[in-house]
């Protein structure tokens, strides 16, 4: 809006002001921005969006003066211009407390933040520090100059724009990717009676059958028997026997079994080998 406003000020003379009517949520606005993009808890509270609105309402007034001035010309009572100025005074001190503690919000707690978190806060404040420290510049530099200035405020406008657009869009992307794994994990946690059940078949299977000793035994042998889905195979090894995999299943298994082959007297006879990657106790290979 405050672009437009300074594209059309020509053209449309005194209606320009009820556009910057709609420049009225810039500082205050982008202060809230902050407190929702850096905090997690208690960002935006009502007394934050009183204080808000009222930056806007002294925009909105200023601008609505300015209009009615210019189309017709009154002249002013001191009560009303009083009035006035101190609605400008008054919006220019609490515009410019905002605009501190939007800065502050992206350093507090910049030590401590760290990944995409901090990533985030060095463009705020990067993006921030360019549209301060440039039109303060600019003001300083071209003085004289009013045409300027307004067009680095328009320009320091449109960054900040650019800058939340980026900031929101890198924000609310990971958190739906960090949702979308949540939503997995916690669908993969919860247990359903299938679930118990076939993890029962697959113990049986495994243990009290010694299935584990059948060679090449894969996850698809497993489906095919239980005619299941080879992913609840999976998860059911993963969730319910405390495996990372089928493979590692099987191998400790394995393991174990030779353990207690390689204990027993009774097969204390019975040939041992390393083959450097498997063992073999008697005739079965571990």
């Amino acid at each position: 809006m405050a672009t437009t406003k300074k594209l059309t000020q020509d053209s449309l003379n005194g209606y320009q002001y009820l556009i910057g009517m709609g420049a009225c949520v810039t500082c205050n606005g982008f202060w809230l921005l902050a407190r929702a993009l850096f905090r997690e808890k208690h960002a935006v509270l009502k007394r934050h969006i009183v204080f808000a609105i009222a930056i806007a309402a002294l925009v909105v007034w200023r601008q609505g003066y300015l209009f009615i001035d210019s189309q017709l010309h009154m002249t002013s009572s001191g009560f009303v211009e009083w009035l006035n100025i101190a609605a400008y005074e008054l919006t220019l001190l609490l515009s410019s407390s905002a605009l501190m503690l939007a800065f502050w919000e992206g350093c507090r707690g910049f030590s401590q933040s760290q990944g995409q978190e901090k990533a985030q806060r060095v463009l705020f404040l990067s993006a921030y520090f360019i549209c301060v420290a440039g039109t303060k510049l600019v003001e300083n530099r071209f003085a004289d100059n009013r045409e300027v200035q307004e067009w680095a405020v328009t320009s320091a406008a449109i960054l900040i724009i650019l800058t939340a657009q980026v900031l929101l869009y890198w924000r609310f992307s990971s958190q739906r990717t960090i949702t979308s794994v949540r939503c997995v994990e916690s669908n993969e946690s919860t247990q359903t009676e299938d679930d118990i059940a076939l993890q029962q078949q697959v113990e049986h299977f495994l243990i009290v059958q010694k299935g584990f000793l059948k060679e090449g035994l894969k996850v698809a042998d497993l489906a095919q028997q239980f005619n299941e889905p080879e992913y609840k195979i999976s998860r059911v090894i993963r969730q319910n026997l405390q495996a990372r995999n089928f493979s590692q299943l099987v191998n400790e298994l394995r393991v174990e079994h030779a353990k207690a082959l390689l204990q027993d007297p009774a097969k204390q006879h019975w040939p041992v080998r390393w083959t450097g990657k498997w063992f073999r106790v008697g005739w079965a290979i571990y």
